[in-house]
């Protein structure tokens, strides 16, 4: 328990988010109304709908947000994609026979065709498996792995004084105690 302003107020998360035991809400310590706030960022769509449920719940209308991006998670070696399928599938049974029984076949997507020979965590790693099969007379390119990468916010605006009702922050604060509350003035 905390004094603020002559008032007993348990402390929730930043400086401007106070719980008001007369009010039961979380209010803006400046006191201002028409505020947008961000819940978030979720690492899947579930956490962050389950959190939507709780707003609904309580009347709010949150906005579900969602952004995906690439990023680099490695590096393939691959031998190129032949002509036709069947040609790719019979290089993966030579391959296999050869001792390449770590050889797999992308049967969909960009690489549709194309035979992996291992995958790397560095370049490194790639180029020496590259040098390794040439000398095998097995000519292959050294490609990018590009993993997808989803996070998920609410995002909500409030024409009351408070940020969030005290269910809710309660609820994310048991949830997942790392998940940040941000808020603006509406433009």
């Amino acid at each position: 328990k905390t004094q603020k302003n002559n008032r007993k107020t348990d402390e929730v998360t930043d400086e401007w988010l106070i719980v008001s035991k007369e009010k039961k809400s979380i209010v803006n310590a400046n006191n201002q109304a028409g505020l947008c706030h961000q819940v978030g960022i979720f690492n899947s769509k579930r956490k962050a709908k389950k959190v939507m449920s709780v707003f609904k719940s309580l009347g709010l209308k949150p906005k579900l947000n969602k952004q995906v991006s690439r990023k680099k998670s490695g590096f393939w070696v691959i031998y190129p994609a032949p002509a036709t399928m069947k040609k790719s599938i019979d290089m993966i049974d030579y391959l296999r026979s050869q001792g390449y029984q770590e050889s797999w076949l992308f049967t969909e997507g960009e690489n549709k065709g194309a035979i992996s020979l291992g995958l790397y965590k560095n370049i490194r790693g790639a180029e020496s498996r590259k040098q390794e099969l040439l000398t095998h007379n097995i000519v292959t390119i050294i490609k990018s792995r590009l993993k997808e990468d989803k996070k998920y916010w609410l995002t909500y605006r409030s024409k009351k004084k408070y940020v969030m009702p005290p269910e809710i922050a309660k609820f994310i604060k048991k949830e997942d105690p790392i998940i940040k509350f941000s808020t603006k003035d509406c433009q």
